[in-house]
């Protein structure tokens, strides 16, 4: 028995081995390979095309924002360029969204300490206020407000 155990652990010791180191990478070898442009400060339509032509793919990856940068302009890809990789293989890329806009929130309603931390949260700032008495709302709580929610503006 112990005999018989002993022979099937080799000869499944046996077989991962040459999976491992002749089989496999005579099958991962086997593939066609290309060198992986560079499309960094590029557009997105311009590099797709390029990138396509090289017989790659590209995806979006991420989206950064940055008001001095045009928005669709790749600002990194992975792999990087003139790296050797298997043809077909996906390039991502992290685009520049230009400059990022924060919706305006509902602030009617709600206190004005609570307005003021509302609009930090999303970047923004309290503009000018106006007192005024109302018999809805106590002292110090906002009755209207002049960009109206739902709004995009620049944060």
């Amino acid at each position: 028995m112990l005999k018989k155990s002993l022979i099937y652990i080799g000869i499944i010791i046996c077989l991962i081995f040459i999976v491992n180191n002749v089989i496999m990478p005579w099958y991962v070898q086997h593939s066609d390979t290309v060198t992986v442009p560079k499309i960094t400060g590029m557009n997105f339509i311009e590099a797709k095309n390029i990138v396509e032509e090289s017989g790659l793919e590209i995806k979006q990856g991420e989206l950064k924002y940055d008001e001095n940068i045009p928005i669709g302009q790749i600002l990194d890809q992975n792999p990087p360029a003139d790296e050797t990789v298997k043809y077909g293989r996906r390039i991502y890329v992290t685009i520049c969204g230009g400059e990022q806009l924060s919706e305006v929130p509902n602030l009617k309603g709600k206190s004005l300490r609570d307005a003021k931390f509302t609009l930090e949260q999303r970047g923004l700032k309290l503009g000018a206020t106006v007192k005024k008495n109302s018999a809805e709302y106590p002292a110090e709580y906002v009755l209207s407000q002049i960009i109206q929610p739902g709004s995009k503006v620049k944060r």
